[in-house]
């Protein structure tokens, strides 16, 4: 069986608004960011940003960028916006 490696780095920015994680493949490259906000009363802001800036595919849930798409996720206790990155 083949062993998935993945290495993480974790930004808290000054404002501390946000996080951001991103992942890194065996090559070192990022293949997916999540960004978590502080005070989830700000979601909105940044749907309303994307909505005006970014397509949106509603068949797939998520916008499209130019390389990436980005989705919002769910789990229990958080809801973040994930990135993750095309070919």
């Amino acid at each position: 069986m083949n062993e998935v490696k993945e290495n993480i780095i974790d930004l808290l920015f000054e404002d501390q608004k946000a996080t951001l994680s991103c992942t890194f493949d065996k090559n070192n490259s990022c293949n997916a960011s999540h960004i978590f906000l502080d005070d989830l009363d700000e979601l909105s802001n940044y749907i309303s940003y994307l909505n005006k800036t970014y397509a949106y595919d509603y068949i797939q849930n998520r916008w499209v960028l130019p390389n990436s798409f980005i989705s919002i996720e769910r789990t229990k206790d958080d809801i973040f916006f994930k990135s993750f990155y095309s070919v």
